[in-house]
């Protein structure tokens, strides 16, 4: 993490065996393997990655600042820096800021391990006792009674502060020549799928910009399923975030792994990688080495009223479209049907969701319930956990879609 774009970074590149693999990313590990038997070249693959962290943190600053809803964040980031910068080679300045906290330790240090020895005693006797534990001593840390003009912002030391991870991570990258980028990210923005939809294209063109490749292959994981809830149809959550990152499939030379089937409903980092990493090498086929193969799965295209039924178009079909069966199922969640498709709801004008009846009809959907006799909008596979299962033929699963618009 930085404040300032760094030119150099730690790190060095290790052969993939058994041991190196332990710590690295697994999916990354599985794609650069396929990638590796179909085109016989060898795969380097740069490991840049820090988990639970927004997408904010990974954008370049320029890119913040064209962006309206976290425009105000890079003011803010803009006056801390200028300020840090103007004394931080005052070392007289810095001195007079800082709290000698070597007395402090000495003296207090030894008082405080005996209360908290005292306290073990007391919480032991009263979980003997069946009685409620007494509150656990504090300690409070002395603070300089001024602020120190010398430190950056305590957020600055945060993951999730606006341009630090790019700073630190992926600024130092530069001048390595790539193929592309493999981008898996979104959990840590769950709430916040308005600002990805604008956000997500402005992090891919300033990474672009700061590559000089105006068209450098960007490939993405959707969001998989996770956090199940009763809600049928969501009204927040991941289901925007996945909207968003099928949005930004309008930005050129971009891919999208679907892998909302293969999720888990307890576990935001399900064992599944192989799968998703098998996915997106295929993608990467198709966007990055030009390969003409069907590397993703049916992508929403448009719709229309027809009757009392809506039909549902898409593209990459490949083969047809399908009913499709998940490589792999969580424990404990029970296997889709696999004669009929499900997922699929449909509402009026009262946007009242209800389960809908869908038939494939070439390369439609047609989707329609009893309940809805003048229906006005489908939504597909729109929760935190979907329960769904159309596909192409080639088994690869269609992405999450609404035919609708609005914040819910």
């Amino acid at each position: 993490m930085s404040a300032e774009p760094l030119t150099d970074v730690r790190g060095k590149w290790e052969l993939s065996t058994p041991e190196a693999a332990k710590g690295f990313s697994a999916v990354a590990y599985f794609f650069a393997r396929d990638i590796r038997r179909t085109q016989n070249v060898p795969v380097a693959v740069l490991n840049a990655a820090w988990g639970g962290t927004p997408l904010k943190t990974w954008m370049t600053l320029d890119s913040i600042r064209r962006d309206p809803p976290v425009a105000k964040l890079a003011a803010e980031w803009d006056t801390a820096l200028a300020q840090h910068l103007s004394v931080k080679d005052k070392p007289e300045l810095m001195n007079a800021y800082r709290v000698d906290m070597k007395d402090w330790e000495t003296n207090v240090g030894p008082v405080h391990k005996a209360a908290v020895a005292a306290y073990s005693e007391l919480a032991s006797a009263a979980k003997a006792a069946g009685q409620p534990a007494p509150p656990a001593p504090k300690i409070a840390r002395p603070e300089p009674e001024q602020p120190d003009p010398m430190a950056m912002p305590s957020a600055s030391k945060r993951p999730s502060t606006p341009t630090i991870s790019y700073n630190g991570m992926i600024a130092p990258l530069a001048p390595f020549a790539l193929r592309g980028v493999i981008w898996y990210q979104g959990e840590a923005d769950g709430s916040r799928g308005a600002e990805y939809r604008t956000a997500f294209p402005r992090l891919i063109e300033g990474w672009r910009t700061a590559w000089g490749q105006g068209d450098l292959p960007f490939l993405f994981i959707q969001l998989p399923g996770c956090y199940a809830t009763n809600e049928p149809v969501a009204t927040s959550g991941w289901a925007f975030v996945r909207e968003a990152q099928l949005l930004t499939l309008s930005v050129p030379r971009t891919g999208m792994t679907v892998t909302s089937d293969i999720g888990d409903p307890k576990d935001v980092h399900p064992d599944n990688k192989s799968f998703v990493g098998a996915r997106l090498a295929l993608n990467a086929r198709q966007v990055a080495y030009g390969e003409k193969i069907v590397g993703t799965g049916p992508l929403y295209a448009g719709s229309a009223v027809e009757g009392k039924a809506m039909r549902i178009r898409f593209t990459d079909t490949g083969g047809g479209l399908a009913i499709g069966r998940a490589p792999w199922v969580a424990k404990g969640v029970t296997p889709l049907p696999e004669d009929r498709l499900v997922g699929f709801y449909i509402a009026g004008a009262d946007k009242k969701w209800v389960e809908a009846t869908a038939r494939i009809e070439g390369a439609s959907v047609i989707v329609s319930s009893p309940e809805v006799a003048a229906p006005m909008a489908v939504r597909y596979a729109w929760a935190s956990f979907p329960r769904a299962n159309l596909a192409n033929r080639e088994g690869l699963p269609a992405s999450p879609f609404r035919t609708d618009d609005g914040p819910r």
